[in-house]
């Protein structure tokens, strides 16, 4: 019986786990373009409204090692990035990840080396959204994510 109870409760926090990288992933694909269109920036704590004081971004094919370095603990269930495409938004709370979703890049890119690979508090997670010469092979505008806060 004990052993059917913390297999539901297993099930119960994936299920809620991903219904939060779902929640992230749909409030951020709204609010990226609007702030591009808007010009207006978009502060990260006022789109996604589940608990978290950390975000950071992993790139294209970075290592977990460096990605959990980054977080400052062991987080055993990286789903790693494949695609030059998309960057893995990971926000957390303490020493847990509580979401994260993967983007494309183009809507808000947080790779292209500008930042470093530095992670942001929440009070700081807000960003500007900057046209960029490139663009998609669909011919979609490319903008580049610029912190509001000075990058170290």
């Amino acid at each position: 019986m004990a052993i059917v109870v913390i297999i539901l409760a297993g099930i119960g926090w994936a299920m809620f786990s991903e219904r939060r990288n779902l929640a992230a992933e749909d409030a951020l694909r709204k609010a990226l373009p609007d702030a591009a269109r808007s010009q207006q920036p978009v502060r990260v704590a006022e789109v996604v409204t589940f608990p978290w004081d950390r975000l950071l971004f992993a790139c294209s094919y970075e290592a977990e090692e460096t990605v959990e370095q980054r977080l400052g603990f062991t987080w055993g269930a990286y789903p790693g990035v494949f695609y030059d495409g998309v960057a893995l938004w990971i926000f957390t709370r303490g020493k847990e990840v509580t979401a994260r979703t993967q983007m494309p890049r183009h809507v808000g890119d947080p790779c292209d080396g500008s930042m470093g690979r530095r992670t942001f508090d929440k009070s700081q997670a807000s960003f500007r959204l900057e046209r960029t010469p490139e663009v998609t092979t669909k011919g979609d505008a490319w903008y580049r994510l610029v912190p509001l806060t000075a990058v170290p």
